[in-house]
Formats: C-alpha cells, structure tokens, sequence
C-alpha cells in the first residue's frame, strides 16, 4: 500500500504537468519493451529454417520489417534520453 502524496510522497505529485510528463515517459518506455519484444522474437523467426522455406518476396518484406521496427526502438530510445535530460 503506498502512502498518501504528504508522506514523503514523490516530489512530483500534486503537480498536473510533472505527473502527465511521467505518465508520457512511461507509456514510452512501455511502447519500447513492447517493440522490443516483438523485434528479437521476429528476429530469432529469421533465423529458423521455416523462414528460409518462405517465399522470396515474404522474405524480403519480413526482413524490411524487422530494420524499420529496429529503426522505430532507436528513435524510441533517443526520445527517452531526450526526455531523460529535460
């Protein structure tokens, strides 16, 4: 059970901005995880034999997926530090 905001609550409750700034923060960081899961698990799916077994062009479009989805966490990343220095 947590204690109440006046018991040496974090510094940041009673403030409507701070607060929304965490809450963005966090569903950040959660998006990220998200995204990272999905990423390994496609990547160890590339290199299983069913996906040599796939077509070509499905190959092709799985590959490209998996570089945008590793583009998408570096930027993820990138706005957590920023966020992270604000």
């Amino acid at each position: 059970m947590m204690d109440p905001p006046w018991i040496d609550g974090p510094s940041h409750w009673g403030d409507p901005e701070l607060e929304n700034k965490m809450g963005y923060r966090e569903r950040m960081l959660d998006e990220q995880s998200a995204l990272t899961e999905k990423l390994v698990k496609l990547r160890q799916y590339v290199a299983t034999r069913e996906f040599c077994e796939l077509d070509e062009r499905d190959r092709q479009l799985l590959t490209a997926q998996s570089a945008h989805m590793a583009a998408y966490s570096d930027v993820l990343a990138q706005r957590i530090a920023r966020f992270n220095t604000d």
